[in-house]
């Protein structure tokens, strides 16, 4: 009876051990190989395109520049923005309107810099505190880019420039360069925005070389009509002065093109000063303007009387 009770325990109660199979060699499928050989060399493929991608300019790939991602209304780089344009050449001749007429050298230094400064500190101040921010937004935002919420407007870099410019130079010269400061910028970049599908014609930097030969033009007539006014034609003869108003406006117009878009800025969010050419165009233009005149001997005087009226 035991042995019957012991028989059909092991038999039925517990449970028998799995049967060890035949260990097989896993073979991989026939055409594996061949398709992990195409996976490597799509893979190399797509790495060989992202670093080629990577080399050609964010302008040529169509990508938005730094700055300029969406999170706000305001317009980008690339739109045509008149609102700005318009605001930048008034505020430039209104500049060297009251310069001509109402202040002295002096005056406008202590005056431009003051300016020039409070400017710069609200502009560090709202790029720390958003409140200060969303005020200055609300009160210039229809002359404002996208990419200036987080850094620097163009303002300062203006007044910063016109202050310098007539702290190196004569009085009128530093008018020459402020009224080429007002012309140029716009020009040069609404021809660019006009002409931002002729690729040739771009710069790796962002510039245009079409933007720049308008500004040229607009600089050249800025300063030769001068002679065309005056009654004795500045006293010098018209191929001298045609050589002379040639080499202001390609000097204004070049550094213009020469400096980048976007900007050049320090790597400090709270503080991120850059080159541009609001700082740059007036300070160049004065400087050669200056020395061009005292290099064929005739005084500024004569002709800045015909620059603003």
């Amino acid at each position: 009876m035991r042995a019957s009770w012991s028989a059909f325990c092991v038999r039925f109660v517990v449970p028998a051990a799995p049967a060890r199979l035949p260990q097989q060699h896993a073979h991989p499928a026939p055409g594996a190989a061949v398709f992990q050989a195409r996976a490597g060399s799509h893979r190399r493929c797509r790495a060989k395109m992202s670093a080629s991608a990577s080399s050609v300019p964010s302008r040529e790939r169509g990508d938005k520049p730094e700055g300029d991602e969406p999170g706000n209304r305001l317009p980008t780089r690339e739109s045509y923005h008149p609102a700005r344009k318009l605001f930048h050449f008034l505020t430039g001749y209104m500049i060297a309107l009251a310069y001509h007429l109402f202040l002295s050298k002096a005056q406008f230094c202590v005056i431009s810099t003051v300016v020039a400064g409070s400017v710069l500190v609200t502009e560090a101040a709202r790029l720390q505190s958003p409140a200060i921010n969303k005020v200055v937004q609300m009160a210039f935002g229809p002359f404002m880019r996208a990419h200036e919420t987080s850094k620097f407007s163009g303002m300062f870099y203006y007044m910063f420039g016109c202050a310098t410019a007539a702290a190196l130079v004569s009085k009128p010269a530093a008018i020459l360069g402020i009224l080429l400061l007002a012309a140029l910028d716009p020009i040069a970049a609404l021809f660019g925005t006009f002409t931002k599908s002729q690729t040739w014609a771009r710069l790796k930097n962002g510039k245009s070389v079409l933007g720049f030969f308008f500004a040229f033009l607009v600089a050249l007539n800025l300063v030769f009509r001068c002679a065309m006014r005056s009654p004795d034609g500045l006293g010098m003869d018209a191929l001298v002065f045609l050589k002379l108003a040639c080499t202001i406006a390609s000097c204004g117009a070049l550094t213009e093109l020469i400096v980048p878009s976007p900007q050049l800025t320090l790597p400090y969010a709270q503080f991120p000063l850059g080159i541009d050419d609001n700082f740059l165009i007036p300070v160049v233009a004065a400087c050669v303007a200056e020395a061009s005149f005292a290099f064929v001997g005739v005084p500024f005087f004569a002709f800045s009387r015909y620059l603003l009226f």
